[in-house]
């Protein structure tokens, strides 16, 4: 009957580091170290949010940023999700407005998904967010 207390659990995938990442944020958009280790810092909880809980997620501008930054580095990003996701988050950009149906980005959603299909990858698709189960969505 008392006031229940919440206490957050903090993920593994917390700890991960990688200071390349790091610097090709600050180096990439002209941010300062700290402000690039905070953005990554949110970019890691962004993507545990996307493994753990159920939904639709749209990342911040920052996040995003941080999310491109880190899947530029293919590798890095896909051991990193089999590790502490067990697969692997796939990004897809929003539809852009206006376009029919939005055909060319389901082309590249397509042949993204052959490329990493091997990997364990998904072959869903959807816009600008991640689904619980790492499908884009």
């Amino acid at each position: 009957m008392g006031i229940s207390t919440i206490i957050p659990v903090v993920h593994p995938a917390m700890d991960y580091c990688n200071e390349e990442i790091v610097l090709r944020l600050a180096d990439g958009y002209g941010w300062s170290h700290e402000e690039a280790s905070a953005i990554f810092e949110e970019t890691k909880s962004f993507l545990v949010k996307c493994a753990t809980i159920s939904g639709k997620h749209v990342p911040t501008k920052r996040e995003d940023a941080g999310w491109h930054t880190f899947l530029l580095s293919t590798k890095d990003y896909r051991v990193f999700c089999k590790r502490y996701f067990g697969r692997f988050i796939d990004h897809v950009p929003t539809p852009i407005a206006g376009c029919e149906n939005n055909e060319g980005i389901k082309r590249m959603v397509n042949a993204l998904s052959l490329c990493t299909s091997d990997q364990g990858g998904s072959q869903d698709g959807g816009g600008g967010s991640c689904n619980s189960d790492g499908t884009g969505g």
